[in-house]
Parts: C-alpha cells; sequence; structure tokens
C-alpha cells in the first residue's frame, strides 16, 4: 500500500495548503495545473444519508452522468461536475431492479455540495426513447417516487473516421470556456481531459486516482514507481506514476498507457503517453474536434 499512501498524503497536503492559503499547485509537463472542483476524502467526513436538492443544471449534469452508468457493467462509476459552483458527484451503478414493463437498475449516488457530502441508493428505468430516468430512491429503507421532471441527457455526438484522412474524429465538449475529450479509463469510467501536447504522461488528480482504486478500476499492481517533477517556482517533488490498462477515445483504444498522480487541484491532462502513441493528431477549432489517427 507504499502508493495509496504517497496519494493519501498528496490530498492531506493539499488540504493543509487550502486551509493556511498556500499553493501546492504543480507546474508539471510545462503547463500549470488549473483549479479542479475541491477533494474530499469521503470516509473522513459525516455522510448524509439522503438526497440533496440539486438546481436544473445540476440535475441536467447528475442525468448524463446517470446516463452514462445505466449502459456499463455492475460497478461502473460515471462523474459529473459543475465547474461554476463546484458541486460534483459520482453515480455507481448497480444492479437490474424488477418493476412491472421496465428495464431498471439501481444506482448509488454521491454528491458533494459546500463541503458536505450527500449518498442516497436510487432507482432508474429506461424509457421508449433509450434514455434512462430516475424514477424513485431510498430513504431510511422506503422507495419514494421521484417527482422531479425528468432531465434529458444532452444529445451525445459519436466519434466517426474522417473519410479523407483516416482519422478518427472525437468530438469536444465545452467546460468552463476550454474544450476537453471524453475519455473511457480501463473500460469502466469516463472523465473529460484536457488535451495538453506539453504534459509528457497523462496526469490525474490525487483525489480522482482515489476514486479508482476504491472502485477497483486501478489496483496496488497498476503502481509502477515514483518519478520526479519540477513544481511552478523550480523545486521538485516526487509522484507516483501508474499504468492504466486502457484509454479509449472515441473509437480507439491505447492500452498500457503510463499516468501521473497530480495535486487535487490538478487538471486531468491527455499528455504525450497517450498522444505519441499516434501517428498523427489535432484539433480542428472550427469544427471543434479532435482528430487522431
Amino acid at each position: 500500500m507504499r502508493y495509496i499512501g504517497l496519494i493519501a498524503a498528496t490530498l492531506i497536503a493539499s488540504s493543509a495548503s487550502a486551509q493556511t492559503g498556500t499553493s501546492t499547485g504543480f507546474h508539471m509537463f510545462g503547463s500549470w495545473a488549473r483549479s479542479a472542483p475541491p477533494a474530499y476524502v469521503v470516509d473522513a467526513l459525516d455522510v448524509i444519508d439522503d438526497k440533496p436538492a440539486l438546481d436544473p443544471h445540476d440535475r441536467q449534469l447528475f442525468s448524463e452522468a446517470l446516463n452514462r452508468a445505466m449502459v456499463r457493467e455492475t460497478g461502473s462509476v460515471s462523474e459529473w461536475s459543475d465547474p461554476g459552483s463546484q458541486n460534483h458527484g459520482q453515480v455507481l451503478a448497480g444492479g437490474d431492479y424488477e418493476r412491472k414493463d421496465s428495464l431498471c437498475r439501481s444506482f448509488d449516488h454521491t454528491v458533494f455540495i459546500d463541503g458536505k457530502v450527500w449518498s442516497y441508493s436510487g432507482i432508474a428505468c429506461r424509457a421508449g426513447d433509450g434514455a434512462w430516468h430516475e424514477v424513485g430512491w431510498r430513504s431510511h429503507g422506503q422507495l419514494i417516487e421521484s417527482k422531479e421532471p425528468p432531465s434529458r441527457p444532452a444529445p451525445r455526438r459519436s466519434a466517426k473516421s474522417s473519410a479523407s484522412s483516416g482519422a478518427t474524429e472525437v468530438h469536444l465538449v465545452r467546460e468552463a470556456g476550454t474544450f476537453k475529450v471524453p475519455v473511457l479509463i480501463n473500460g469502466v469510467i469516463e472523465l473529460h481531459f484536457t488535451v495538453d501536447s506539453g504534459a509528457s504522461d497523462v496526469s490525474i488528480p490525487a483525489d480522482v486516482v482515489m476514486t479508482l482504486v476504491r472502485t477497483g478500476t486501478l489496483q496496488e499492481s497498476d503502481f509502477l514507481g515514483t518519478k520526479t517533477y519540477v513544481l511552478a517556482d523550480g523545486s521538485t517533488v516526487p509522484s507516483a506514476t501508474f499504468r492504466i490498462r486502457t484509454l479509449k477515445v472515441g473509437d480507439r483504444i491505447v492500452e498500457n498507457v503510463i499516468g501521473a498522480v497530480a495535486d487535487v487541484k490538478g487538471t486531468l491532462l491527455l499528455g504525450q503517453s497517450f498522444l505519441g502513441k499516434f501517428k498523427s493528431w489535432s484539433i480542428d477549432n472550427s469544427r471543434q474536434v479532435l482528430l487522431l489517427d
């Protein structure tokens, strides 16, 4: 558990710096690690066993994460995040749920709002148009039918191949004024990464890495050792590195990608340990697509 301990130490150091107003932000791989939603170690907090009230925008983000989770195997995790409010959550896909004339599944939803952690179990069913909707949740052992109007996930444009070049086109997602690309990690959890050609390795913040460990997406055997990175002030710091078994972007799957644990305030970066596997890649700003060849 050596590397898990190193990640936990990163979380603690980042939490301490947030309380004292100091900065531990990495200047890793030649680019600043920008601010990300605050990290919480769930096991260290009192979890509110109830469903929180979400505003319409957060409900939309939750609906999109729910739809990603419901089409994957039991135990898969999908995340949502609101950069404006910094509210975020995780949807854990459960097993089938018996409901007359409907295809339904259970799920667990953990929500982080204003320094508090909410967690509840819910039921989602698939509608005639193929979209999944939350139809109820459990409170004190009782199933409560949802009275909220269903939020439909935004239409998702799929990746396609360019006939002229043979390159795969992946539509980018706009978040907080920047464009990000959806990446499926180890076939289980999908997160949105910033494409960074200056990053030598794929970079994942420590709180996200701990989530991957807790869900079994990363295992102790995946950790490779430590590597020294340079901070913004020129000093150096060791960071745990790990092997990502698969990264899927669009219809392209890359195996055995090296990842590095970044500070919790860092950004998910899709670096050269992934991009370098392709003959060429580029971003078409006019069409907002990533081209992988």
